[in-house]
């Protein structure tokens, strides 16, 4: 699936902010769909599992790729554009960066809750997870 244009939509959310979370992500290579999803059981934030989404969704893809980055999460993509400085959440902010190397990346902005097909099936996969979590 190496050189393909993927679609990927991230979320990312949390019970309580801090506390456990999980991220989601919608990947559309060509014409396949893969959904992926995870969790972090200890104290997080929700920006931390914006950034997590993305940094996985990312990693799961093999060889360079024309990506476009979908996300609710204005800090995500801000600062991913050099809008916002990175103050906060630097050892991830370096993960992202190493997992985004090898592709042309394009961030976008997408407005939460607003009926976009893949936002919205990444925001179901992060209630699903948080669903099986208890609250901190």
């Amino acid at each position: 699936m190496s050189g393909e244009t993927v679609e990927i939509h991230t979320d990312g959310g949390c019970l309580g902010n801090p506390g456990p979370g999980a991220w989601g992500a919608v990947l559309k290579i060509g014409d396949h769909e893969e959904t992926i999803s995870g969790t972090e059981p200890g104290t997080t934030t929700s920006n931390k599992m914006e950034i997590r989404a993305a940094i996985e969704a990312l990693r799961f893809l093999d060889g360079p790729h024309t990506v476009t980055v979908f996300s609710d999460s204005e800090y995500l993509v801000e600062t991913m554009l050099g809008k916002k400085k990175r103050h906060k959440n630097l050892d991830m902010w370096a993960e992202l960066d190493e997992a985004a190397a090898p592709h042309k990346i394009a961030w976008e902005w997408v407005e939460g809750h607003a009926g976009i097909e893949g936002n919205e099936k990444a925001h179901q996969l992060v209630q699903a997870a948080l669903s099986k979590m208890k609250p901190a």
